[in-house]
């Protein structure tokens, strides 16, 4: 077909396509008796050369499992029924499937990447560069931003709306854009944990960790040193801290807490390392820990008690 059918039959929705692909044959209806797309494929790959190579039995097949296209000549990968029928089965593998001049095919790629957003990694190199194809992506899903080019990786709306949507995709961004606060605050509400991605040469830095720490209580794991002897900053989470301790107390971050806290003297500070041992009555450190403690008090009673307790464990 010349150039202009093709735009023709590509500006067709694909929904109205598939929904005239009816599977008649006997092979599709055994693929479908059969159960499960693996065994579905394993029926398909055993038949001769011949039936798979047939267009119509290929179409009604590739409906039904869309991995049967890699048992199929290559012809077929370039045929425009033959992927619009995989994509009723999986738009994800029918656009990793279609051949070359079919990944350069906007209307399909845009189709495709509305259902699953992580297919944009199938389409062209021209077509990654198309920033309407890339917000459709991350919009569906914002884990597609590693497949988008470098240039909306620094494009602040796309990432933000990937950061928002999917909890891993702050990792993709540029680098520049993980400096960027709004990115940063995005990222770490729809993921907590992606604080640990974030530089500590970032401006407004120590707001950011307690903003993250207050979210997710294991942040303070990815503190530096010097914020985690910060008075001021762990008396700001120490509340929150608490809460999420009593849901599920994580014995390392515990502990890792409390090895901070020691050298403090707010009685706040100590009152914390108290409930911690009450939770963690089994953790040595942590009453060697508040033994020192007492030694600064000239406890030396209750210094003497948790010495000995700490060496029993």
């Amino acid at each position: 077909c010349n150039e202009q059918e093709m735009t023709d039959f590509f500006s067709v929705s694909i929904i109205d396509r598939i929904e005239k692909i009816k599977p008649v044959g006997n092979l599709a209806a055994k693929m479908k008796a059969v159960g499960g797309d693996w065994k579905a494929g394993e029926l398909f790959s055993k038949q001769p050369l011949n039936v798979r190579s047939n267009r119509e039995t290929v179409i009604e097949c590739a409906a039904i499992y869309s991995h049967i296209l890699n048992h199929v000549p290559k012809k077929l990968l370039d045929d425009d029924d033959v992927i619009y029928a995989a994509f009723k089965h999986d738009p994800f593998y029918a656009l990793n499937f279609a051949s070359e001049r079919i990944k350069n095919i906007r209307q399909f790629v845009l189709d495709v990447v509305k259902v699953d957003g992580r297919a944009f990694q199938y389409a062209s190199p021209e077509l990654r560069k198309d920033r309407e194809l890339a917000l459709t992506a991350v919009s569906n899903d914002g884990s597609a931003l590693e497949y988008v080019s470098d240039a909306f990786k620094n494009d602040k709306d796309i990432v933000l709306v990937a950061v928002e949507i999917n909890r891993g995709a702050f990792k993709y961004a540029s680098p520049k854009l993980k400096e960027d606060k709004d990115v940063i605050e995005k990222a770490i509400i729809s993921d907590p944990l992606a604080f640990k991605h974030i530089s500590k040469q970032v401006k407004g830095y120590e707001k950011l960790a307690k903003k993250a720490v207050e979210l997710n209580f294991r942040n303070y794991e990815e503190l530096p040193k010097e914020l985690k002897l910060d008075e001021a900053m762990t008396l700001a989470v120490l509340d929150k801290l608490i809460g999420d301790f009593k849901a599920n107390i994580d014995v390392a971050i515990a502990i890792d807490i409390a090895n901070s806290l020691r050298y403090n003297k707010n009685e706040k500070l100590f009152s914390f390392l108290n409930w911690l041992i009450d939770g963690l009555p089994g953790v040595g450190e942590l009453y060697f820990w508040r033994a020192e403690v007492y030694q600064k008090k000239n406890d030396n009673d209750n210094y003497l008690k948790d010495i000995k307790k700490s060496i029993s464990l």
